[in-house]
């Protein structure tokens, strides 16, 4: 949520806009109704669904993640029907978390470190489930740092606006971080 959420802001900041159409990765392990128990199921799979998320224009911090986390709390209902209506509806746009462990918690408690990364293997191997998107964001929290990787097509994209949205997502991720622990 913090971590979308700071997206979001540094996103619509950097490109002059109101919202940022992600194609979301998330854990393919939803029930497909009561009967249907997938919590011991073997493997590792993969929901994509196309969400948007929105800013509006004079929303706080507050309303801002509480949106985001709202969307995201509808995110597993709606990939499971969006991929059984075979929809195919995409984004330019790709998403992925990587990592087990939740920013909101153990971020506000003991702080957090955010780095970003040249495109190691781990997030060039991630990518190709994005592939052909222009433009990949990818979070890894390990408990102790918030790595933040982005792919982008160079023929698309700059340089010095890739760095600016990066600069500003690192910033925004910490500024929610910081308010979240001043409210504590």
């Amino acid at each position: 949520d913090i971590i979308l959420t700071g997206l979001l802001l540094a996103y619509t900041d950097v490109f002059n806009c109101d919202s940022i159409p992600l194609q979301y990765t998330s854990h393919g392990r939803n029930a497909l109704g009561n009967s249907w128990d997938v919590s011991h199921t073997v493997g590792f799979f993969v929901n994509l669904c196309p969400i948007v998320l929105r800013r509006k224009e004079n929303d706080d911090l507050a309303s801002t993640l509480g949106g985001v986390q709202s969307i995201l709390r509808g995110v597993s209902d709606f990939a499971v029907k969006y991929m059984l209506t075979g929809q195919t509806m995409k984004s330019p746009i790709g998403y992925n978390f990587l990592g087990t462990h939740d920013i909101s918690d153990s971020a506000v408690t003991n702080g957090v470190e955010v780095i970003d990364v040249a495109a190691s293997e781990e997030f060039q191997g991630q990518r190709v489930n994005m592939d052909p998107m222009p433009l990949v964001f990818f979070a890894k929290y390990t408990g102790k740092c918030l790595t933040l990787v982005i792919f982008y097509e160079s023929s698309r994209y700059s340089a010095m606006c890739i760095s600016a949205v990066m600069e500003k997502w690192k910033e925004d991720v910490r500024h929610i971080v910081h308010q979240l622990k001043s409210q504590e």
